[in-house]
């Protein structure tokens, strides 16, 4: 799809073990921010609640990112042969487009050499990322560890916008 939001829609709707997990991220998140609202009154902004409504979002892209890349195999096609989808296929194209030579060669050399240390790792801090964002708990957090994987894996991000699919994969 090429619309982010109706992908979103689609994804809160398809069955499976990850969908009532986010819902419940979701539900929690509402939750807090309820409690925020109606306990501090400093929370009574509309800055405040659009922050909440784009932080959720985010963070509801940032959880489908995930399903691409699920334990044990860390793809949604374990079927398929090492490096031609999910995180490998991902980590492979790092190490030959990275934006600085030493992140290549650390992908190249340690990261993929060891990639199945490394992949619960990825995947371990994706899974927070996301649900800190869509929980409305520790926002700077979730915030902090967005930031730095985006400045880590920003040769990727350039990669995305080449080839249509990316590490927030809307397919």
């Amino acid at each position: 799809m090429d619309n982010p939001l109706l992908d979103v829609v689609h994804f809160l709707l398809k069955p499976g073990w990850p969908t009532p997990v986010f819902w419940l991220l979701l539900a929690s998140g509402i939750a807090v921010a309820f409690y925020a609202f109606a306990m501090i009154p400093g929370q009574r902004s509309f800055g405040n609640i659009w922050n909440l409504v784009f932080r959720m979002l985010i963070g509801a892209m940032w959880w489908q990112a995930t399903l691409w890349k699920l334990p044990p195999a860390y793809t949604d096609e374990p079927g398929h042969p090492f490096g031609e989808t999910g995180l490998a296929f991902w980590m492979i194209r790092l190490g030959k487009t990275a934006a600085l030579q030493i992140q290549a060669d650390f992908v190249n050399d340690i990261v993929l050499p060891h990639f199945y240390l490394f992949a619960p790792i990825v995947y371990g801090l994706e899974v927070l990322t996301a649900a800190s964002l869509t929980s409305a708990c520790s926002f700077g957090f979730g915030g902090s560890l967005a930031r730095c994987r985006a400045s880590i894996c920003g040769s990727a991000y350039i990669t995305t916008i080449t080839t249509g699919r990316g590490l927030i994969s809307f397919s």
